[in-house]
This record gives structure tokens, sequence and C-alpha cells, in this order.
């Protein structure tokens, strides 16, 4: 993840609110690009410690970022967040530390107005083309799924906003998608939801809301949706223990 943080400080595009499971993919002993990413930390760290004294502001901000990245690397307690945007904030300071030495250092000054407008105007155009990505879910899934085509939870909520939109079967092949990567309850309640709207029978939808429901008996959108199925087909006496279940397993039932 290491590389992939100094990219979007250096080059901020391909951006994504949610880094989900496989969004990155997994290391081994044997992926070079993970060898390669450790050798550049620990090179870099060792370059910031050698230079300290000619150049204590560049050793400073260099050790600025690694420290405070390590909190959140999942390198001391591994927490469930693989990365974040966000854990870049404070690091950040670091980079911008060492960019103002650079830019300070630069002697000509055309050079540095030219620099220094170049880089305001490039970042205003990438700030106001992200924000755009967040105007509604679609948007903001639809990149994630641009930008991460095996990001599990982008594909739920790229098939849930597009079914809230009515498009029915670009939904349905978000949560095949995603399937085919993980078999997720909320990808198979999804799934379910999708062909309840194109079939008149639940029998495919049924299948899926029972695996859900297999993985995670707690959920409390299979068996909504299960009696929904029941209460299709006019089996009412069905539908109101499903129902009921739906009511335990929620938190906030309203």
């Amino acid at each position: 993840a290491f590389l992939k943080y100094v990219q979007l400080l250096l080059a901020p595009i391909q951006l994504a609110g949610d880094y989900d499971f496989n969004s990155l993919p997994l290391s081994n002993m044997n992926d070079g690009v993970a060898w390669l990413g450790l050798l550049l930390v620990l090179a870099t760290i060792i370059f910031a410690i050698a230079i300290s004294r000619r150049q204590p502001t560049l050793g400073f901000a260099i050790l600025f970022f690694y420290l405070t990245m390590l909190p959140v690397s999942n390198w001391i307690v591994p927490t469930a967040v693989i990365m974040a945007e966000r854990h870049l904030y404070l690091p950040s300071l670091g980079i911008c530390l060492i960019a103002g030495t650079v830019w300070a250092n630069l002697r000509n000054n055309s050079v540095r107005r030219l620099v220094a407008v170049g880089v305001m105007v490039t970042a205003s155009v990438l700030c106001i083309s992200h924000n755009y990505i967040w105007r509604n879910d679609l948007s903001f899934y639809g990149n994630v799924v641009r930008a991460f085509p095996n990001n599990v939870r982008g594909r739920q909520g790229y098939g849930v906003a597009l079914l809230e939109a009515g498009r029915v079967m670009e939904g349905r092949s978000q949560f095949e998608a995603g399937l085919l990567i993980r078999r997720d309850v909320p990808l198979l309640v999804g799934m379910a939801q999708a062909l309840m709207q194109m079939e008149e029978t639940c029998a495919n939808s049924r299948s899926l809301l029972n695996e859900a429901l297999t993985i995670q008996p707690k959920d409390p959108f299979a068996p909504w949706l299960m009696g929904k199925c029941f209460e299709r087909e006019g089996n009412v006496a069905s539908a109101e223990p499903m129902y009921q279940m739906a009511i335990r397993n929620t938190a906030f039932p309203d």
C-alpha cells in the first residue's frame, strides 16, 4: 500500500473513496512489486537519516511522513482498513514540506512563478473533477469500479445505485461481477433483488437469499426480501415469520 500512497501524493489520479477487499492485490514472498515497495521505504529512511545534518528540513520531512504513516500502516496493529485516502492528511505535510523546500531553492523567479501557477492549476482541476465524482452514489461507486474493478463493495454499491436508477440489467451485471470475486452477502441480496424485479417468480431469488442466510443468519435484508417473495406468491403465512426475522435482525427497526 505504501507505493499506492506515494503515487496518490505525487500524482493524485485514480482516486477511490473506498479501498475495499481485493482493491489492492495480496502480496506474497515472490511478489517483486511488494519487495520493491519495501526497499523503497528502507532506502528513503536511510537517505533521510544520512542527510539530516546537511539538509535537516528535508530529512525531517521524510521521517515525518513515515512516522505519521506508521500507526495506519497495519504494520504495528492490523486493522480492518487496508488503505484510505484520509490516512494521508497528516503525512502529506511532510511531502508539502519537501515540495516547499524544493520550490524555495529554485533560483530563477520566472521558473518559480511558472511552477507555482502550474501546480495550483493542476491541483484545482483535479480537486474539481474529484468533487464531481462525489455528486451521488452512481458517480461515486461507478468511479470505484472504474478505478478498481475487483473492489467488492464498489460492485455492490454500484449495483444498488443502478437498481435505484431503474437500470436493472446493468445493476444485475455488477452483482454478477462481484459474486465472481467473492460470495458476499450484500452481493447475494442485491442479485436477488435484481432478479425479483426482472422475473415473475422468486425461484432464482430464493436460492440466493437462502445462501445469504447460511453465510450470515443475522442479516436483516435477506429475510425481508424472502418475505416479499412469499407475499408476492400469496403465501402470507410464510411471509410473516420472514418479516419478523428481519425486524429481529435489524438494530433499529422503523
